[in-house]
């Protein structure tokens, strides 16, 4: 029973039992984990604009053991509920989280109005369920074929909207470097957020110095920008190991007894 009592005491993850209703173990989770990091970066007065702080996928996902693609997923849901907003700031551009507690609190009330909502309909379903029956069957012909017209019509309007809809706006990432924000989530489940960053601040640097400029900064850096990182973190690392092979030759040199007396006595000064 030890271990048991050091597993359910130590190193937990707290889950809100009405949060878990509304927005499932993951999204309850996530929430719990960021109110977390909200109260340090409140405590330590870092917050940016007074209500924005910072995290990393790869923090969120060492802290609660879950993956960048299902945060991704989570986090989108909750920005469009209105409990998430997101923000992108500094150089290099970082993501920055705000919770909005008027809305968590509006999805919790809807929650549970919603339940008793249920309850009252099951009530009252089960007294008319008999009498309605018949209707019921009939009302159900009708809605097959209205809704084998708006399938139609639907379809129609899809095929529509797909030629009129604008193309995603691009963001501003660096100084001189944009891309949209589907391009930046696909580099950072490509290479991670760490080296996203590395790769943007990598490509305004070299657009600053030799004045250029790209159709899609995303290609460049896919193309390009890539390699070149890659290439400089090798060449670091070749020079780190060069340094410590260096290091270990002088601390393993060694010399024989007398070396020095002797080397002295041929070099006395006559």
């Amino acid at each position: 029973m030890g271990l048991i009592g050091l597993i359910a005491s130590k190193n937990y993850i707290i889950l809100n039992k009405d949060l878990i209703k509304v927005f499932g173990l993951v999204g309850s989770a996530l929430i719990g984990e960021l109110c977390s990091e909200y109260l340090y970066w409140e405590r330590t007065n870092q917050l940016v604009e007074g209500e924005y702080f910072y995290s990393t996928r790869e923090n969120i996902e060492e802290q609660i053991g879950i993956n960048p693609y299902f945060q991704r997923i989570t986090i989108k849901e909750l920005e469009s509920k209105g409990v998430l907003t997101l923000k992108r700031m500094g150089i290099p551009c970082k993501l920055h989280y705000k919770i909005n507690e008027d809305a968590l609190e509006k999805c919790l009330e809807d929650a549970k109005s919603s339940v008793v909502h249920q309850l009252n309909n099951k009530k009252n379903n089960s007294s008319t369920s008999g009498s309605l029956t018949n209707t019921q069957q009939g009302n159900d012909e009708v809605h097959i074929n209205n809704n084998n017209i708006n399938n139609k019509i639907n379809n129609n309007n899809i095929h529509t909207q797909a030629k009129t809809l604008p193309e995603e706006q691009k963001k501003q990432f660096a100084k001189l470097v944009t891309m949209t924000e589907q391009e930046y989530q696909d580099l950072i489940k490509d290479y991670g957020e760490t080296t996203t960053d590395q790769l943007i601040e990598q490509l305004n640097l070299y657009k600053q110095a030799h004045g250029k400029s790209y159709e899609s900064d995303y290609a460049a850096i896919k193309i390009w920008v890539t390699k070149r990182v890659q290439e400089m973190k090798a060449e670091e690392e070749k020079l780190k190991q060069k340094n410590m092979n260096n290091q270990k030759n002088y601390n393993q040199r060694e010399y024989p007894p007398g070396f020095f007396d002797s080397l002295y006595a041929n070099n006395e000064w006559r």
